[in-house]
């Protein structure tokens, strides 16, 4: 009996965990857009990036900038880059999903122009990142995209 009672008392402490992992996770940041993206953008080498609009937003990822509370998107300079940075804030939870589909297609396409003879291309790909925390998602592509990531969740 006492035994189940343990059992019992183990399964309790897990859901409790699994709860307030959730709550952490979904809780929105109150940090300004701009702020975020300027932290990303100084912890990334944007020498090989260049800023895109809504239309490059659209034309790389097929999502509609307009629909978020805020998105911004560096990409490569040069048709060899692969350096690739993509910030958006949701208006709502329901647009993660949505979101992290255009990226893992991004990253299909982009493996795909690189197959064969971007090694280096493929590494940055291969390393890639998505970091999602509240309200904001992150995808970067770079040498280290930990750095970047390390800027964007003290930014939040």
């Amino acid at each position: 009996m006492t035994r189940i009672l343990e059992i019992k008392w183990i399964c309790y402490g897990a859901m409790l965990a699994l709860l307030f992992a959730a709550i952490v996770r979904v809780t929105p940041s109150k940090a300004p857009f701009d702020q975020v993206e300027a932290a990303v953008i100084a912890s990334a080498d944007m020498e090989k990036l260049t800023e895109g609009d809504s239309l490059m937003i659209r034309r790389l990822y097929g999502l509609d900038q307009s629909a978020y509370q805020g998105a911004a998107l560096y990409y490569p300079a040069s048709n060899m880059g692969a350096e690739e940075l993509l910030l958006i804030q949701m208006k709502d939870s329901a647009q993660q999903k949505t979101i992290e589909e255009a990226i893992r297609s991004r990253i299909k396409t982009q493996k795909k122009n690189f197959d064969g003879y971007g090694i280096e291309q493929m590494g940055l790909l291969s390393n890639s990142l998505i970091e999602e925390k509240g309200n904001y998602i992150l995808f970067a592509v770079a040498e280290d995209p930990a750095v970047i990531r390390d800027a964007f969740l003290e930014a939040l």
